[in-house]
């Protein structure tokens, strides 16, 4: 069984809040099922001008912590990007921040979801930069 998404996020928030202050404006939602239509479509983040929104599938409930964890550190990434005045940054980049940040490893499983657990990496180019 994993632990619910929303744990993990306020485990990341906290973390990111740490280290930059104003990360402290990162805010989480769940998206309706149909905005993640593709099997490997778990969440993405938005840069809202209030603060970025990380919006997290609901399926992500049922998936393992490794993923959701994955996962999240990964959107952290975007968010984190966002925040530092970087709009355009790349899925690379945002691994690569999530990976400074929380000392964590990223790689892509079986699906071509972020995750902690194995997998390959880098990001696969078959997924874009």
């Amino acid at each position: 069984m994993s632990l619910d998404p929303r744990d993990t996020f306020r485990t990341l928030h906290a973390a990111a809040a740490a280290r930059f202050p104003r990360a402290a404006v990162v805010r989480f939602r769940y998206g309706r099922a149909s905005e993640f239509p593709r099997k490997r479509n778990y969440a993405y983040c938005v840069d809202d001008p209030s603060g970025p929104v990380i919006v997290l599938a609901p399926k992500a409930r049922r998936a393992d912590a490794q993923r959701v964890l994955g996962v999240l550190a990964h959107e952290w990434g975007h968010a984190l990007a966002f925040l530092a005045g970087v709009p355009g940054h790349t899925e690379r980049d945002a691994d690569a921040i999530a990976e400074r940040v929380f000392d964590l490893r990223i790689q892509y499983d079986n699906d071509d979801v972020q995750t902690v657990g194995e997998g390959t990496r880098p990001r696969p180019i078959r997924l874009g930069e």
